[in-house]
């Protein structure tokens, strides 16, 4: 398991503005997202780009969180959570922290695809399928 945040320059410190206009990977994802790269690291603050850690050290991220994390709790700076796992097992993670607090919660099964990419099951005879989503369904309603 790993964990990766999205943030957006304008709620970055400063400090961090050189290293995150040296990195390559976030700049050529700017640009395949559609983004007006800046031209100048100074405009990073102004144009609201979304950095993705996973495009950085695991030293810079420390740091980062930490600076972050200095004032404010690190879950009260959230707006969002994104979690790729398979439904049911992350439904369940979510309980113990997030239980009756989720507001939207989008989970997108598998349905009699044709494609053979997926890693699990993705033939279900429709009341086998109801079965797994009133499963997962259930747990939705908790958060």
């Amino acid at each position: 398991m790993k964990t990766e945040y999205v943030i957006t320059t304008d709620r970055l410190p400063e400090e961090f503005y050189n290293e995150i206009w040296q990195n390559k990977e976030q700049k050529k994802e700017w640009h395949e997202l559609g983004f007006d790269i800046p031209e100048t690291k100074e405009e990073l603050k102004n144009k609201k780009l979304p950095i993705d850690t996973k495009y950085f050290s695991q030293e810079f991220k420390e740091r980062l969180l930490e600076k972050l994390s200095e004032d404010k709790d690190l879950d009260d700076l959230l707006d969002g959570l994104l979690i790729k796992s398979e439904n049911f097992q992350a439904l369940n993670l979510l309980l113990g922290k997030y239980k009756e607090k989720m507001q939207t919660i989008y989970i997108d099964p598998p349905y009699n695809t044709r494609s053979n990419d997926l890693l699990y099951r993705n033939r279900y005879q429709r009341s086998s399928w109801l079965t797994m989503m009133e499963n997962r369904l259930r747990l939705t309603k908790e958060l």
